[in-house]
């Protein structure tokens, strides 16, 4: 593949999509311009030729299928899968003080799903 070739996934830069989209360039060997996307972009520039490929989240082990992914998969459009890419996701609670003391935590809702017990606590 070529070194222009678009691959889009779920922004902003950071994220665990950008993170999944580097380990599979890494793994196929390509060079790939990523394009960070947000979720209503993404199967449009699938559609529209804007990117090659998307890098979507599917599914975690703890919250199960992401919804944003089927709305995208089930949008009337001939989508395939190419690829499963195996991320391993740790969170991380950052603040000043002790623990103890912490009464409010604010994140993107997955991340918060994703560590419901351990906030729980």
């Amino acid at each position: 593949m070529s070194k222009n070739l678009r691959i889009g996934y779920l922004g902003p830069e950071g994220s665990f999509s950008e993170q999944a989209a580097l380990k599979f360039c890494k793994e196929e060997n390509l060079e790939a311009n990523l394009v960070p996307l947000s979720s209503y972009a993404l199967a449009d520039a699938l559609k529209n030729k804007r990117a090659e490929k998307i890098i979507v989240p599917v599914e975690n082990s703890i919250e199960g299928f992401v919804n944003l992914t089927f709305d995208i998969l089930n949008g009337g459009s001939n989508f395939l899968i190419e690829k499963e890419i195996v991320l391993k996701i740790e969170q991380n609670l950052l603040g000043l003080g002790k623990i103890s003391t912490i009464k409010s935590v604010y994140s993107h809702p997955e991340g918060l799903a994703q560590c419901r017990k351990f906030l729980d606590k």
